[in-house]
């Protein structure tokens, strides 16, 4: 008998994507990220959002900027969603000593 390989499409990575971070495990959505963009599939703004939420409720927010950031450089992917999560955690955080991350960005 003789297996075939499936090919994940962007439905399929971005079910898997945000249920990983539902879940709260951001290195295995991470690694499902690296594998996408390794295929040629471009994510789109709710694996963005997917993955912000995931870092901003783990409190990584250098993390969710930076990723933030990468999206809005090499797939033009702007999510004001995303933005305001992470503004969100900095402010409940009290850390307003930051730079403003949307004028980083080129906004």
């Amino acid at each position: 008998m003789e297996h075939k390989r499936i090919e994940a499409d962007l439905v399929t990575y971005k079910a898997l994507i945000c249920c990983m971070c539902r879940r709260g495990k951001i290195r295995e959505a991470e690694s499902l990220m690296e594998e996408m963009l390794k295929s040629g599939t471009r994510p789109d703004a709710q694996i963005c959002r997917a993955l912000m939420q995931c870092y901003c409720k783990q409190l990584d927010v250098d993390k969710a900027e930076s990723l933030l950031k990468f999206f809005a450089q090499e797939f033009q992917i702007f999510d004001t969603e995303s933005y305001n999560f992470l503004v969100g955690t900095l402010t409940e955080d009290g850390d307003f000593t930051r730079k403003n991350p949307k004028r980083d960005m080129g906004f």
